[in-house]
Formats: C-alpha cells, sequence, structure tokens
C-alpha cells in the first residue's frame, strides 16, 4: 500500500512526500514486491528530473521480470516509462518502448494492457502527424500491425 500511495504522491507533484513514505519501505531485497519498488523508484526519478538513472532502473526491473517470465509485469512497466518519456517529449525513446512492449504484450493474454499500449502508440503517432513526435515509419522493425 505504501508503495501505491508513494505513486499517487508522485502524480500529484508532491515528491518530497512522495520520497518520505517511499523510504519508510525500507531495503526491498529479496522480497515479492523487489520490482515494483525498482520501478517505482524510476518513476520518482524520473520526476526528480534523473533520467538516466531513471530508464536504469527501469531496465533492471524488466530485465529480472523477463528472466522469470513475468512479461505482464514488465508491459506494466513499460507502459509507466512510456508515460514518462513521453511527458518529457522523449518521443523516440517512447516509441522504442513501445515496440518492447508489443513483443510482451504477444506473450500474454492481457487485452486491458494491450489496449493501454495500443493508446500510447496512438499518441505518439497523432503527435508525429503533428510534426511533435516520432514518425513510426523511421524506426527500423516496427510493424503497425
Amino acid at each position: 500500500m505504501r508503495n501505491n500511495y508513494a505513486v499517487a504522491l508522485a502524480e500529484r507533484g508532491k515528491l518530497a512526500r512522495a520520497r518520505r513514505v517511499f523510504g519508510a519501505l525500507g531495503d526491498p531485497s529479496g522480497k515479492d514486491f523487489e520490482e515494483t519498488y525498482r520501478a517505482t523508484e524510476g518513476l520518482l526519478r524520473y520526476r526528480e528530473g534523473r533520467i538516466a538513472s531513471a530508464r536504469e532502473c527501469y531496465d533492471k526491473c524488466r530485465a529480472a521480470l523477463e528472466k522469470v517470465g513475468d512479461f505482464r509485469g514488465a508491459l506494466i512497466s513499460i507502459v509507466f516509462q512510456t508515460s514518462e518519456e513521453q511527458a518529457l517529449n522523449h518521443f523516440t525513446e517512447a516509441a522504442k518502448l513501445i515496440q518492447i512492449g508489443e513483443s510482451y504484450a504477444k506473450r500474454i493474454d492481457s487485452r486491458d494492457l494491450a489496449q493501454l499500449l495500443r493508446d500510447e502508440r496512438a499518441e505518439l503517432e497523432k503527435l508525429a502527424a503533428d510534426g511533435t513526435g516520432v514518425d513510426y515509419d523511421m524506426l527500423a522493425g516496427t510493424d503497425k500491425n
């Protein structure tokens, strides 16, 4: 519950309070929520402007989830990270994440998560059409189907 509360606080822009709540979770090493913790740390770092280290958190989270075959969890982290990249106008990075997410979506049966991913892609394509986003056709290996 504290992790969810920290995310909610971060979403509302209350970073100092989110950090305090998140810090109260302690060391997650070896616990069931270790990857969730890592993803939340990534979210907080994005919000604090620490982009490179935020990406590292999400990369480590996804790598660990992939290792155990939790592609649903990996896809959830992709959706959150894509949203952060898009908010920063890092459209090319967001598009690359969507491509990774699409590969996860093919491995699981989750219509809700697949729809979230399609929504993110549609938003990026709209921005591309406006000249502010990324052109998917410019990305190698993009398959819109």
